[in-house]
């Protein structure tokens, strides 16, 4: 897990720095770009012999449980079917994200728990937010 989540937004690397360094909300053509960075990580990894285990994992980590998200596909993975690894990173990245926001002001520890339980069933697996609510409950000392 460790390996994915240093690498799994790696796919980034094709998206035009102006567009990452932007502040505020994307418009629509620069979010599609963005939108891409897990196709993108996930042709690298399968080009890189050490990394390849990972590039199925990379392509689904923004994939959301009710099968919205991207990358944008005719028929997308939703629920069990995405693989395991990148329901986690999902959690992961968008606790990352929320409390860590450059493009607008973050949420507190509290804001983000509150809202990846919001988001239980719908973008997350309801099993694993429960869990990492849980989780970060206890880091806090809130458990």
């Amino acid at each position: 897990m460790a390996r994915l989540a240093s690498l799994h937004d790696i796919g980034l690397i094709a998206v035009d720095g102006v567009i990452l360094s932007k502040e505020g909300p994307l418009d629509a053509d620069p979010w599609r770009a963005v939108q891409v960075h897990p196709e993108a990580g996930s042709r690298i990894a399968s080009a890189i012999l050490h990394l390849a285990d990972l590039a199925e994992v990379i392509l689904h980590h923004h994939q959301r449980w009710d099968g919205q998200g991207y990358p944008l596909r005719k028929n997308p993975l939703a629920g069990e079917a995405i693989p395991l690894e990148s329901r986690l990173m999902s959690l992961l990245d968008a606790y990352e994200s929320m409390t860590h926001r450059t493009y607008r002001a973050p949420l507190t520890h509290q804001e983000a728990i509150d809202e990846i339980a919001r988001c239980s069933g719908s973008q997350f697996d309801p099993q694993w937010a429960r869990a990492f609510v849980v989780f970060l409950k206890t880091q806090k000392g809130e458990a």
